[in-house]
């Protein structure tokens, strides 16, 4: 800004000066208040972040470990079928026996 000076008396530049000084003072005060802010934001972010990749890991590993206990659910499952057909197999063995 630009303030022309010639014909201005001082006691009206004072006054100008001392405001545009206050304006200056406020901006700055603004700017630390927003940078700290930022600052705050961007640690919370990095913990968000890193939070995140912890949560997709475990979800990771839980599907992992979830297949792995379906797979042995299904061959307990097969394994009780093959048990459960024997035993009629052998009752009526026993039966025709008897």
């Amino acid at each position: 800004m630009v303030l022309g000076v010639r014909d201005t008396p001082l006691c009206s530049l004072i006054p100008a000066v001392n405001k545009l000084t206050s304006e200056l003072l406020e901006a700055e005060k603004s700017n630390r208040r927003l940078e700290r802010e930022l600052r705050a934001f961007r640690k919370s972010l990095g913990a968000m972040l890193m939070l995140r990749g912890n949560l997709q890991g475990d979800i990771e590993k839980i599907a992992k470990s979830q297949a792995v206990e379906s797979a042995k659910a299904e061959e307990r499952l097969l394994s009780l079928d093959f048990v459960t057909m024997k035993a009629r197999e052998l009752s009526t063995r026993r039966v025709k026996l008897e």
